[in-house]
């Protein structure tokens, strides 16, 4: 994996579209914010709680690779941005595949 170790905070703030989606995926970038979380491979993949209730399949192929399964137009989306700071923060993601059912787009 290595975009992994490669990854930085700052990256992923200059890949944010806007000063709000960064603040949200900030507020995202704690593993209490995920339903599940794990990697498989090269890429890593998280469940996120959406505000009301939701749960977002977010995938995660490289740092320009992200996506997400909310409605959100951003792109990439804060669920996303969130997955990503996980990952610059030094998340340590356990090797899981993929859970069945798991779409983004």
């Amino acid at each position: 994996m290595t975009w992994f170790g490669s990854l930085t905070v700052a990256f992923v703030q200059a890949l944010a579209p806007d000063a709000r989606a960064l603040a949200d995926a900030k507020k995202l970038a704690k593993v209490s914010a995920w339903r599940r979380l794990g990697r498989e491979g090269d890429a890593v993949w998280g469940v996120a709680l959406g505000s009301k209730g939701d749960a977002y399949a977010v995938f995660a192929r490289s740092a320009e690779d992200a996506r997400c399964s909310c409605p959100s137009r951003k792109r990439p989306c804060k669920h996303a941005l969130g997955l990503l700071l996980l990952v610059a923060n030094g998340h340590a993601f356990v090797e899981e595949a993929l859970p069945a059912g798991h779409r983004y787009t």
